[in-house]
């Protein structure tokens, strides 16, 4: 009435009325009635008849509707075409109790009470059966370890509920080979099987969905010990004019009969196998996998960032999905991909990408995948996470207004703290990669000057003063650092037998030594009977060098080197700088430390080159590795057996005390003092600038400065190394590798002899 008053006044403003409104089919016009207030009332009562009569044909009309569709619902349960299962009305179970005694089967099984009458009445065709497997639905449940630990979690839960620990899976399985026929249809009342088995319609409606999914999956005949053997009995389909049970008709098949089955069934990826956590021994094999084929990277235990590196020939830790370009060797390059190939070869159990990452993160979580870029700084790591975790609390309290000004004021200012110490920690990092850049720079520079001037003949008087000049203000530039850990035999360019994988390699350390001087490298090899690798390494191939390659003249070095306290940055390397100038091998010693995280020097791009050479070679002795290394012109390589390598660290401790507060500092400078003519250390915060202060290294008390505390050349590791040497179990190992694996002419030395 409401919408026929608003339509009769806007069509008043324009005195125009609705055509053939009347039954007659009339026009009329505001001129027909005497005022409009007249016209109004007049059009408001047609309209209301109009619409309760409207309202009557709708109400009519939505009575038969709904008797069709209780119709169509009736029909559809019947047939077992039902979308979910429902509660029956009392209507339809009326229709049920009037019906033909010719019913079909899955007529006769429709329910026959309400759920409110179950437990007054029986349903006579469902519930004795229904009711006889009841408890032995119920007791499935969930047993074993996993059982074990959820009671040790929580022992005595406040609500024990009548379904605990249920074993979805097997009820599951049981719902849908007895409570539905082969096409999905129920062959009980839903209500029926609510109440006896104690689950829910939705429950219900997924397995019959699951099953009717099954009914329409292709037709594959197979025997009956075929269908036991791969646990297919519920995809079974039986003859259409068989009157027996299935058990009945199943007892009477013989193994080699022929079924039908309804094949392949659906189940996700993983259904029929052992779960990760069941696969004791692989996982075992695993770990030892990773452990084989890692190595330490040099980083401190609490490092935000991983400590070890896979070996680079794993480029992923998954395996990748089927399809993708490259498959067959991104499948060889991951992780997950090379230990199955390994497990399959000897006859083992494989695993899947998800357990490889559970089992990386739980028990081995520093293991990480060798990176592209090494460079990390902790330092910036965590200021960056604190940074987040004061804006996101900052951010909370804005949202919520749960702290004062205060408070607020004060967060604040901790951001703008932080934010102000990583920009300062990043722009000294910047300003010491500068410094470093020019002082190589400025050695090649006055080096190219020095050869230039030496090598022009006839040269005057003033030349060879300025010549001499510039040879005892030449200062040689060195950058020397350690390379990760190679290890042999190694398979870079074949594919690598998937046994070798378990057994333990020979290692390898590098010393790589830049001279800014010129375009030229070097590198020492040896291996893990001269190492591990410490200062007594470090000092003794630094010196082999300076003696051995540099001109005599040259008086004054300069060595750039990362921040390892193990192998560099320690008070016996800065005391064997102290015996270098004090017994004049050098009148000038200087150790500039990169910021930690921050180095990416030219060592750095020369291990970039060897890496890159060994990574795409077959290396199976220490030769091949020196050979695979070495390139003529440009990097000059060099074995070292520990004839080299002294015992510094005894003899220096012996003489010098420590230096506090070495960390912090990261510039030493040693020279000779005009007025004692002794040995002095400098230090200072930064290489770059500023003021350098006199150390706090001292003389020991019983010791005097020009006592010689420099070992012997009797004194180096090759008697450690004989009484060292391999153990027996990786002797096994690299024998059982060679003879089976590798061509003998290619053996190592020590399994050789």
């Amino acid at each position: 009435i409401k919408e026929a008053k608003m339509e009769s006044r806007k069509r008043s403003k324009g005195n125009v009325a609705p055509d053939n409104y009347f039954s007659g089919g009339d026009s009329f016009s505001s001129s027909d009635f005497s005022n409009q207030e007249e016209f109004d009332e007049s059009y408001c009562d047609d309209a209301s008849a109009s619409v309760s009569n409207s309202a009557r044909e709708s109400m009519s009309s939505s009575s038969s509707t709904r008797r069709n569709r209780r119709a169509a619902k009736k029909q559809r349960y019947v047939d077992g075409n039902s979308r979910k299962p429902y509660r029956v009305s009392d209507e339809l179970r009326k229709s049920f109790d009037d019906s033909d005694p010719g019913l079909s089967n899955s007529q006769a099984m429709a329910c026959h009470l309400e759920c409110s009458d179950w437990n007054k009445n029986v349903c006579k065709s469902c519930a004795p059966v229904l009711q006889k497997y009841a408890d032995t639905f119920k007791a499935m449940k969930r047993q074993g370890s996993e059982l074990k630990r959820r009671k040790l979690i929580n022992p005595h839960p406040k609500r024990p509920s009548t379904q605990q620990h249920r074993d979805l899976v097997k009820q599951n399985d049981w719902l849908r080979n007895n409570i539905f026929d082969a096409a999905g249809n129920y062959l009980f009342c839903c209500c029926c099987v609510h109440h006896a088995l104690g689950i829910s319609f939705q429950r219900l409606a997924r397995q019959r969905s699951v099953k009717r999914k099954q009914s329409t999956m292709p037709l594959r005949s197979m025997t009956k010990s075929e269908v036991e053997e791969n646990n297919l009995s519920e995809f079974v389909v039986m003859p259409l004019d068989c009157e027996l049970s299935f058990m009945a008709w199943w007892k009477l098949l013989d193994g080699s009969n022929s079924i039908t089955v309804r094949y392949p069934h659906e189940r996700h990826g993983n259904a029929g196998k052992v779960s990760h956590a069941a696969k004791v021994d692989a996982k075992k094999e695993f770990l030892t996998f990773i452990d084989l084929n890692s190595q330490p990277n040099g980083r401190s235990a609490d490092s935000a960032s991983a400590t070890h590196f896979l070996l680079p020939k794993f480029r992923t830790i998954q395996t990748p999905k089927a399809g993708v370009s490259n498959y067959e060797l991104r499948v060889n390059q991951s992780l997950v991909g090379e230990f199955n190939r390994a497990q399959t070869e000897q006859q083992k159990s494989t695993i899947s990408n998800y357990s490889a990452s559970v089992w990386l993160k739980k028990e081995r979580p520093k293991y990480s995948i060798y990176p592209h870029k090494l460079d990390y700084c902790d330092t910036c790591a965590k200021k960056k996470e604190l940074l987040r975790s004061k804006q996101t609390t900052l951010n909370r309290i804005r949202q919520t207004g749960s702290a004062d000004e205060d408070q607020q004021r004060q967060i604040e200012h901790e951001i703008t703290q932080i934010t102000t110490d990583l920009q300062a920690h990043r722009e000294q990092a910047q300003k010491s990669h500068e410094y470093y850049k020019e002082t190589a720079g400025r050695c090649s520079k006055e080096w190219i000057e020095i050869c230039e001037l030496d090598t022009k003949p006839n040269r005057s008087q003033q030349e060879d003063e300025n010549l001499e000049k510039l040879r005892h203000n030449f200062t040689a530039v060195l950058s020397v650092d350690y390379q990760m850990q190679k290890l042999i035999p190694y398979w870079g360019q074949s594919p690598q037998p998937g046994s070798t994988y378990y057994l333990q390699k020979l290692s390898h350390d590098i010393f790589g030594v830049v001279d800014h001087r010129v375009d030229h490298s070097t590198i020492y090899i040896f291996d893990e009977t001269v190492g591990p690798k410490n200062t007594d390494h470090t000092i003794s191939l630094l010196t082999d060098y300076i003696t051995g390659t540099l001109p005599s003249w040259i008086k004054r070095v300069h060595v750039f080197l990362d921040n390892t306290g193990s192998t560099n940055k320690n008070a016996y390397f800065m005391g064997w700088g102290m015996e270098t100038v004090q017994h004049k091998m050098l009148d000038y010693l200087r150790f500039s430390f990169l910021i930690a995280g921050h180095t990416k020097f030219d060592v750095d791009r020369l291990f970039s080159v060897t890496a890159k050479a060994f990574n795409s070679s077959d290396v199976f002795n220490t030769q091949e590795l020196l050979s695979v290394m070495s390139q003529p012109g440009q990097i000059t390589g060099k074995l070292e057996n520990g004839e080299l390598i002294l015992n510094w660290r005894e003899k220096v401790a012996t003489k010098y005390t420590k230096l506090p507060g070495i960390r912090n500092l990261h510039d030493f400078i040693v020279i000779r003092s005009p007025d004692t003519d002794c040995a002095t250390m400098l230090v200072r915060e930064s290489c770059y600038g500023g003021t350098a202060e006199k150390s706090s290294m001292k003389l020991n008390s019983n010791c005097t400065a020009e006592m010689n505390v420099c070992p012997s050349e009797n004194d180096n590791y090759i008697q450690l190394r004989k009484t060292r040497g391999l153990t027996a179990a990786k002797l096994t190992d690299l024998t059982q590798m060679c003879v089976n694996f590798i061509p003998e002419d290619r053996w190592i030395d020590y399994v050789k002899k």
